[in-house]
């Protein structure tokens, strides 16, 4: 029973790591102002429904711990940020502290709460140049694992979204595609997640994006004879701050599909992750 539990708290943190037009066209993008101290929270809710192909004893084995098939999973995670960014030096690189003050996350499964591992407070500290490329310099905190810090870095590598190089208007589209590294102790995982935006409202203060989502992950491992495919299309809004020059408002609700194949069972899963980010100057 012990390692059922054990799987399922891995996928729990592994799908917590994995928002009036004018017809002017205007130059977006991701930059973080010097001398600034941006504030976000980010809300996720997960909702799966699991059922499971197993034998018998592994059947009875959940059943006797009150997990009966088909079972309903339910994450909620909310973390808060403080994003301080430092004069420019004269090659116009800022330096740029990211203080995680918040990360909570509260799973059940079923009527059953689960007991989630600690997620410790962070630090990670990067440097952003004048072409607003960010280089991951280093990280501070305790009770931080290899998927919770690889985790942090994707939320903060996330926040740069490619925008094109030209001013764009109403209709225009653009893309973003975003490979990330979410490792789990003995699996080989490849995780990518496109980002299609269209301009659906220019106004002098704001421009409001469409977003579609597809995300394709595989993990694999020899060692455990396992295999995990998951595919998804989500879709949502976003919202550019002109005067901010950033990203201040994302909702997007991302449906999955999920297949998780392990020595003695398979796991079919389906539900979906909505993520809200709200982020301002302070």
């Amino acid at each position: 029973m012990k390692k059922h539990y054990q799987l399922m708290i891995m996928l729990i943190m592994l799908l917590s790591t994995i928002a009036s037009a004018q017809s002017k066209k205007v130059l977006i993008k991701s930059r973080l102002a010097p001398n600034t101290n941006y504030v976000t929270q980010v809300d996720n809710l997960t909702n799966i429904t699991m059922d499971i192909d197993a034998s018998d004893d592994v059947k009875k084995s959940l059943a006797s711990a009150g997990m009966s098939m088909p079972m309903a999973m339910k994450t909620e995670q909310r973390m808060e940020m403080n994003t301080l960014v430092s004069e420019a030096d004269a090659q116009g690189n800022r330096k740029v502290e990211v203080q995680f003050t918040k990360n909570e996350v509260a799973s059940s499964v079923g009527d059953k709460k689960l007991d989630m591992p600690p997620f410790g407070l962070a630090k990670i500290f990067y440097t952003v140049n004048k072409d607003e490329q960010a280089q991951i310099d280093s990280m501070a905190g305790d009770k931080l694992t290899n998927e919770v810090i690889e985790s942090m870095k994707n939320m903060v590598m996330k926040a740069y979204v490619k925008f094109p190089d030209y001013p764009i208007g109403l209709g225009d589209k653009f893309e973003d595609k975003m490979p990330m590294n979410i490792p789990v102790k003995g699996f080989d995982a490849a995780v990518v997640l496109v980002s299609r935006f269209k301009v659906v409202a220019v106004t002098d203060t704001e421009v409001k994006l469409d977003v579609k989502q597809t995300m394709e992950m595989s993990m694999t491992s020899q060692e455990k004879k396992a295999d995990v495919k998951m595919e998804g299309d989500g879709k949502g809004v976003a919202v550019y701050n002109i005067a901010m020059d950033h990203l201040t408002n994302y909702d997007v609700k991302l449906d999955m599909d999920m297949v998780f194949k392990m020595e003695g069972m398979n796991l079919t899963m389906k539900g979906d992750i909505i993520s809200k980010a709200v982020s301002a100057k302070k």
